[in-house]
């Protein structure tokens, strides 16, 4: 596997972790919140606008219009 796909796997590994353990949504995830340090473990920045997903949240739209999906 080649880089980008490592660090993907490690994002998406994040991101699982964080909803099915904690219910909590990132909501702003974008390259320039993801951090990888020197021995190249990879983490997830920025949780401003993040919140455990309840549904007063779930209907609504936050993060960088850019990376929305």
């Amino acid at each position: 596997m080649d880089v980008i796909g490592l660090i993907t796997v490690s994002v998406l590994k994040g991101l699982s972790y964080l909803y099915h353990n904690h219910k909590i949504v990132h909501r702003d995830l974008k390259p320039s919140n993801i951090l990888i340090n020197s021995q190249g473990m990879v983490k997830i920045c920025d949780f401003g606008v993040s919140g455990q997903l309840v549904n007063s949240i779930a209907n609504t739209f936050v993060g960088t219009s850019n990376y929305m999906s």
